[in-house]
């Protein structure tokens, strides 16, 4: 029996592949780039039968590994899987633990692939199961969602800009594009000239064309003004209608795949992820961010600590200078995953609002006895980072969200509590609960009451 193996490490680029080939513990091949295409392959699969002849070994005996990082890997495995080898995952911390374990120096894709050939020898690699392929396929989808989240946006803002030049009085009523009122009264009716001198029961006729429930206060406020000022209304060229005509014609339209692909990203993220369920029942939570930060961490075994992933999303914190004074305070790298950073400080916004537990962790930051007062954007970071510490915990350790764990360790008594319950109760619907805080922080409601009256 055989007991020799050819390890072949691919370092996948998107242009050329970098192949290392060891036998023994020994290259036995000097580093080669191909083509990371068909005929590249092709190339590679003749050195692996060359060195096959040379030493003896079958297709059983060879096992390629990559690492599956970006898009660029599949068709490389399909190849080589049909033509009857074992392809293999190599993790990326692995691959740069061998590195320092053997002294490898540099960032050079030939010594990436070197290590990759080392670690599938070493028989630290995993299969490529569908998993990693779903993973993958979604990290993509929910890419193009947020391109297309990036495409309203800009619509609406060509929107505002056109109905700032020549609709003002459509501001101060209709201040929502979304609204479905606003959107037909701008394909009907886009100038305040438009409706001047008509019948309002005719106007909101025309309007139950476009929306059933037309909001009639606003409306009819909105043709009094429009009646009153008329005199003094640019009046927009045909060229301008046009413009906003096919602007409102492609929010439509975008909203629309929006709405579809939303959808369709919480199924598969319910069919990928074993902790959605957990994680989109946490209140108030925007599921689609959500599902955009999960399918940018992929697996979750990549990381060996909550810091580890906080560095990956750029979280990770640096001082400004040397000078030992102030100007030395912390800020983050921002050297990391920009699509994590940014959907996950959406996410908590959100949450800081409209989640009670998240209110009260961003209070407590925010009224911590400290040296210095931080900003409200510190301040947004320090949830951020507790947000991912959650988010890890949950997939790591595949277990269950509990709101209790995210204040665990809060000391109320280390705050400014008048300062606590002044940005608790900053949004007017949002009132502070002493008896929330009495079970929360494990103090008697008496004595908090008699601290903020000090």
């Amino acid at each position: 029996m055989n007991n020799r193996r050819l390890s072949v490490g691919i370092d996948i680029g998107k242009t050329g592949n970098y192949f290392a080939f060891k036998v023994d513990g020994k290259e036995v091949h000097k580093r080669t780039k191909l083509k990371n295409d068909f005929y590249g392959n092709v190339k590679c699969k003749n050195i692996i039968d060359k060195m096959c002849e040379k030493y003896s070994l079958s297709y059983d005996d060879c096992i390629i590994g990559l690492e599956s990082t970006g898009p660029y890997w599949k068709n490389a495995k399909y190849y080589f899987e049909k033509c009857g080898f074992k392809v293999v995952c190599t993790l990326h911390e692995v691959v740069d633990a061998i590195k320092k374990i053997e002294k490898i120096k540099g960032k050079d894709d030939s010594i990436d692939s070197y290590a990759i050939a080392t670690v599938v020898e070493m028989g630290k690699y995993e299969k490529i199961t569908e998993q990693t392929v779903k993973l993958e396929s979604i990290k993509r989808l929910a890419r193009y969602t947020e391109e297309l989240l990036k495409e309203q946006v800009r619509i609406k803002n060509k929107i505002r800009s056109w109905i700032a030049e020549f609709n003002q009085p459509f501001e101060k009523y209709f201040r929502e594009i979304n609204n479905v009122t606003a959107k037909a009264l701008l394909k009907l009716y886009p100038s305040p000239l438009d409706v001047v001198g008509k019948d309002y029961y005719l106007v909101i006729e025309h309007l139950k064309e476009q929306t059933k429930i037309p909001d009639k206060k606003g409306v009819k406020l909105y043709l009094e003004e429009c009646n009153e000022i008329k005199k003094f209304i640019l009046h927009p060229s045909e060229i301008n209608r046009l413009e906003i005509e096919r602007y409102v014609d492609r929010l439509e339209r975008v909203e629309e795949e929006v709405e579809v692909m939303k959808l369709r990203l919480e199924e598969l993220a319910a069919e990928t992820f074993e902790e959605w369920s957990t994680l989109s029942s946490i209140k108030s939570i925007p599921k689609t961010q959500l599902i955009i930060v999960l399918a940018e961490i992929g697996d979750i075994r990549r990381f060996k600590s909550p810091r580890h992933l906080l560095s990956y999303a750029g979280l990770k914190l640096c001082k400004k200078n040397e000078s030992g004074d102030r100007g030395s305070q912390s800020k983050i790298s921002k050297k990391g995953n920009v699509r994590i950073r940014k959907n996950t400080f959406l996410i908590v916004r959100t949450l800081i609002i409209h989640n009670r537990t998240f209110r009260h962790l961003y209070c407590r930051y925010k009224s911590y006895k400290r040296k210095y007062t931080n900003s409200d954007k510190a301040m947004l970071i320090g949830v951020a980072c507790k947000f991912l510490r959650i988010i890890f915990g949950v997939m790591k350790n595949k277990t269950t969200f509990n709101s209790k764990e995210v204040l665990k360790g809060c000391n109320l008594l280390e705050c400014d509590i008048k300062k606590y319950v002044s940005e608790f109760e900053t949004e007017q619907v949002i009132k502070i609960d002493f008896d929330e805080l009495s079970n929360i922080y494990g103090i008697q409601k008496e004595e908090i009451e008699r601290l903020i009256k000090m």
